[in-house]
């Protein structure tokens, strides 16, 4: 996963990556009470949707993120990653291209663009 600017989100998506959601789901939380429209948590939340079967939720968590950091690559491929599990290709392929525009230089992406 990409670089978090927090220490809490960066262990939470540390978290993400061993795959223990629910500890990183609570950090997420944890941070969203504090700031309740912090769009790095909103990606970590989106990306722990996707992974429980929620594409729908995820979609509007990436679009959120997107919102507040429209360069943010990740956001953009994850959102693509959400599109294709809602049978949206065509919608799915456009946010590929916006993360591949952004220049990304994460594996974690860069994965996610290459598979869409």
């Amino acid at each position: 996963l990409p670089e978090m600017s927090s220490p809490s989100l960066q262990q939470a998506a540390h978290l993400i990556g061993q795959g223990a959601h629910r500890q990183a789901f609570t950090l997420c939380l944890q941070e969203l009470k504090a700031n309740p429209s912090d769009p790095e948590a909103a990606f970590l939340l989106g990306i722990i949707a996707g992974e429980h079967g929620n594409p729908a939720r995820a979609e509007a968590l990436f679009r959120s993120t997107i919102g507040q950091l429209p360069k943010f690559s990740a956001a953009h491929a994850q959102l693509a990653r959400s599109l294709i599990a809602l049978s949206r290709r065509s919608e799915a392929v456009e946010a590929a291209r916006a993360a591949a525009a952004l220049d990304p230089d994460d594996a974690f992406t860069l994965d996610t663009i290459g598979v869409v």
